[in-house]
């Protein structure tokens, strides 16, 4: 792996870990691939992009 690839990589994990504590869905879902194999808690399965987004707001709306 070239050195460029990794800090790339090592700044989208900073970018993600920052929308997570802030509660940023939508922040988030700028990483997602067109369909995304998402587990938040009892909810489970394969969802587009757009699902996947509102999913991880309503898990934010509940618990922050």
């Amino acid at each position: 792996m070239s050195m460029t690839a990794a800090v790339g990589q090592e700044a989208e994990k900073d970018a993600i870990s920052e929308a997570i504590k802030s509660g940023d869905p939508q922040k988030i879902a700028v990483y997602f691939m067109p369909s995304v194999d998402l587990t938040v808690e009892s909810t489970e399965g394969v969802y587009s992009k757009d699902q996947a987004e509102m999913i991880i707001r309503r898990f934010f709306e509940d618990h922050i």
